[in-house]
């Protein structure tokens, strides 16, 4: 147990972690600053705190979790659109897992919905990791890293 708390790999979950915080962050005070300062309407608020979220998420994702680094502009595009349609995908399923859930099932009323809301974030944060880790960011790591 000691060699797994000192090795790469949690370092790199506790990282995971870490950015995953600050990136709710950002959505949550973004869309309050809109929203609720500047008297953006509500679902432009919450579209534009969803996408300078998973930008920021991107960003941090690559230089401090991942340690990406990849030569040229087309391979930086293609990691970007490899993690922008990564995120899409968890989102969907997300959304479909909740509406099966609340409103094909009916619990959208009870203490279920909110363990289903709770269960299937913790799924999508396993998800979104493990793309991240094996489809999005394998493209290479910084020089003089150790991923």
């Amino acid at each position: 147990m000691k060699e797994f708390l000192k090795s790469e790999k949690f370092k790199k979950l506790v990282r995971y972690v870490v950015v995953g915080a600050c990136t709710t962050a950002v959505n949550y005070l973004l869309f309050w600053l809109l929203c609720y300062k500047l008297g953006v309407e509500f679902d432009i608020a919450n579209a534009i705190a969803i996408v300078a979220s998973v930008v920021f998420a991107y960003v941090t994702n690559k230089l401090f979790v991942f340690r990406s680094h990849v030569d040229g502009a087309a391979a930086l595009l293609r990691e970007a659109a490899s993690f922008f349609a990564s995120r899409a995908f968890t989102a969907v399923l997300e959304w479909a897992v909740m509406f099966v859930a609340n409103k094909l099932i009916g619990l959208e009323d009870s203490l279920w919905g909110m363990i289903t809301k709770v269960a299937v974030n913790v799924v999508v944060l396993v998800l979104n990791f493990v793309l991240s880790q094996f489809f999005v960011f394998k493209g290479g790591k910084k020089p003089g890293t150790e991923q």
